[in-house]
């Protein structure tokens, strides 16, 4: 049945709805196939419903002109079709799940490809932004291992109520080492998925195999989570040493919220049919409509479960937005079968770092590194928020060191393991000459005064700052040219006068981190300052400007720095050009519209109490600083 006009035929609209046989036209067995075309029975389906449909929507218009006589309405002029207003949720911002919810009662959508290179933009920064975090922040390490410990699957307890033997004494290095190896491997393939997608003609089967790992962390996540253990039990593992993990759902008593909820994940990660049939955007659609809706939902998401369905919900859009390239994208899956060796293949090859790294994060393989990177005994203790000190900043800059002293083990082991990761976009990463931020060492402050000694009982300046070093992510990555088995390291000679570019601006002067002994020799201390391009000053009014003299804080300026409510940063971040769209989850992106920028962001809402700890402010300004350049001293209170 013709529905999606006839391309052979000049008189398209004179086709709409009639049969072709198979036998009188060539083309008529592809575009079944294809689903270019409809089969009758289902072609049938939609020309009644466009009869209902259509008789609906010419009784309303009847009875909005009645004062017009019907049988002459066709003399009218067409006019132009008004454009129908984007409704927002009620907070006044974009909202996908709003978005979502209208579509049925909405023109159909067409294909954007700016939409899918927007989202994908934004999701590699942010995986961009979490790996330079997890090296440069000792208290967002820390943290991030920490939820990832709370949401494995050895916390919960077995069907007999014993814990798993890796929480025993003297097992928990266990434990910690599946955990960082979790933490780097998910880290590394996140970034190197994206990044791939972002560059990837193979959009589709990219798409589907990113579903694929969401749905498989999903699995881990969701029951392991603390407000979800109860719904969950852990079957007795068959000994101590295995690191497989079977979980069954507790039965119900009766049907409830928690058991929907439940419902929907399992839906997710078990049932491949169901989401054939539903489509993976529907199911995401209908998972964020249940927590939005229901308290009870929401308050059993944890914020580490509220972040994958952001990321899940991305890779669905998508994908919906592939399937609205209609009638063609029908046809993708009948023209993957054809294609599946080739494509197979391709995918393969480019995926075999991937495979790499995967494998060097595996069970017992991560030591060395896991004694340097267990977060306890106040190892990454980091007091950020606290008053500058000698012992506060002593405290800041031992973490620091213990951070660094982490990394450069675990990228020993990365290059021993799997290469130096040539043409990889995590090696393009490490090797990135960016600011590396470093507490300076303490200096005693001048009291201020008119006398030789200054004035006694004065208040003292501020006595240390954040540091700008101009070393690349990874020193070990930038340096070594020499693998290590052929005996040395040594630091490449080609990038020993390499000029890395310093912001200055709004930074004051650090001193140089301490590197470890191994790679004492590859530190860029010859590297040439470049100054930063000068950034205009922004006029914002006094909300806004107290979000982002938290952001970007500074000592001098503001006074001991507090939380940012939710709705004040998004004030904040509209007021400087920014069009805030809320994704499902906890992500919201963020795309300029006022300056001469196309690069959109994205960041999590805080989940369950809407404020940004100070912790959490200062990497989002830090994340502002790298992709826009933004520092302190650009905005200023509007006249």
């Amino acid at each position: 049945m013709i529905l999606n006009g006839d391309p052979n035929s000049p008189t398209l609209d004179r086709n709409y709805g009639t049969l072709v046989s198979w036998d009188d036209n060539a083309d008529a067995d592809n575009w079944a196939v294809t689903r270019a075309q409809f089969i009758p029975g289902d072609g049938l389906v939609v020309l009644e419903a466009q009869e209902r449909l259509l008789r609906f929507l010419i009784d309303c218009c009847a009875l909005v002109l009645h004062e017009v006589d019907m049988a002459s309405v066709q003399d009218a002029p067409v006019l132009p079709e008004p454009v129908l207003k984007q409704e927002a949720e009620a907070a006044g911002f974009d909202s996908l799940a709003v978005m979502a919810s209208e579509a049925p009662y909405r023109v159909p959508a067409k294909i954007d490809f700016n939409r899918i290179i927007a989202l994908l933009a934004a999701w590699t920064s942010a995986a961009e932004d979490h790996i330079w975090s997890l090296r440069e922040d000792p208290a967002y390490f820390a943290s991030t291992l920490m939820e990832i410990k709370e949401h494995r699957l050895e916390m919960l307890p077995d069907m007999n109520g014993n814990v798993h033997p890796t929480l025993e004494r003297f097992r928990q290095h266990i434990l910690w080492e599946r955990v960082i190896g979790v933490m780097i491997g998910s880290a590394y393939l996140m970034h190197e998925s994206f990044a791939q997608l972002l560059a990837q003609p193979r959009l589709v089967q990219q798409l589907q195999q990113s579903c694929q790992g969401a749905l498989q962390q999903f699995q881990v996540v969701v029951p392991a989570s603390p407000p979800m253990r109860n719904l969950f039990w852990r079957e007795p593992p068959p000994n101590k040493t295995t690191s497989h993990i079977a979980v069954q759902s507790r039965p119900a008593a009766r049907r409830n919220i928690a058991t929907e909820l439940t419902f929907q994940f399992s839906m997710l990660w078990e049932d491949g049919q169901q989401i054939f049939l539903l489509r993976m955007t529907t199911a995401v659609d209908e998972l964020e409509r249940l927590i939005e809706t229901e308290p009870e939902a929401k308050s059993l998401v944890s914020a580490h479960v509220a972040a994958f369905i952001g990321d899940l919900s991305i890779v669905a859009q998508c994908l919906a937005q592939i399937d609205l390239y209609q009638p063609w994208s029908s046809g993708f899956e009948n023209h993957m079968v054809k294609y599946k060796d080739t494509v197979e293949r391709a995918v393969d090859a480019e995926h075999a770092p991937m495979i790499k790294i995967q494998a060097a994060v595996q069970d017992n393989s991560l030591a060395d590194a896991t004694k340097l990177g267990t977060p306890t005994g106040g190892r990454f203790a980091y007091p950020c928020e606290k008053r500058p000190t000698k012992e506060n900043t002593e405290a800041l800059r031992q973490a620091e060191r213990n951070l660094d002293a982490f990394w450069a083990c675990v990228d020993r082991h990365m290059y021993v393991k799997a290469g130096d990761l040539t043409g990889t976009a995590t090696q393009t990463l490490l090797l990135q000459p960016r600011i590396v931020q470093r507490t300076a060492q303490w200096v005693e402050p001048v009291m201020p005064g008119n006398g030789k000694g200054g004035k006694k009982g004065a208040a003292p300046a501020n006595k240390t700052s954040s540091g700008s070093i101009g070393n690349p992510l990874s020193a070990f990555y930038f340096g070594v040219v020499e693998k290590p088995s052929q005996g040395r390291l040594t630091a490449s000679s080609s990038r020993d006068k390499a000029k890395i570019k310093t912001k200055t601006k709004g930074m004051a002067a650090a001193a140089a981190a301490s590197p470890t002994d191994d790679l004492a020799g590859l530190s860029l201390t010859d590297a040439e300052p470049v100054v930063q391009d000068t950034q205009p000053t922004m006029p914002v009014d006094a909300r806004a400007l107290k979000v982002f003299r938290t952001l970007f804080f500074n000592a001098d300026v503001s006074s001991t720095p507090g939380e940012v409510p939710w709705r004040d940063f998004l004030h904040a971040m509209t007021s400087t050009g920014f069009q805030a769209e809320k994704l499902y989850g906890s992500v919201w992106q963020f795309r300029l519209t006022a300056l001469d920028i196309e690069r959109s962001i994205q960041f999590h809402e805080p989940h369950p109490r809407g404020k940004m700890t100070y912790e959490v402010a200062r990497r989002v300004g830090r994340r502002l600083n790298r992709a826009y350049g933004w520092v302190s001293d650009m905005f200023v209170l509007k006249k």
